[in-house]
């Protein structure tokens, strides 16, 4: 982990933060969810378990691709 990054269960809702992980982007036809990677500074909308939903709707799933930094740097 870099120093600048921080653990999921630091961010707090409302402030911003930059993203770099795999987000729920809808669903197949069978039900799997469509994983794509993104790259994105959003504002924090809130905190699942298993997610971190950004405030334009966004979906980081929390796994060892998230990284997550505080912004501004």
């Amino acid at each position: 982990m870099n120093k600048k990054e921080i653990l999921p269960q630091q961010v707090v809702p409302g402030k911003t933060y930059s993203f770099s992980g795999d987000i729920k982007n809808g669903c197949y036809a069978d039900g799997t969810p469509r994983i794509s990677h993104e790259e994105v500074t959003r504002e924090v909308s809130y905190v699942k378990d298993n997610l971190i939903v950004c405030v334009c709707g966004r979906q980081f799933i929390i796994n060892e691709n998230l990284k997550i930094q505080k912004f501004p740097y």
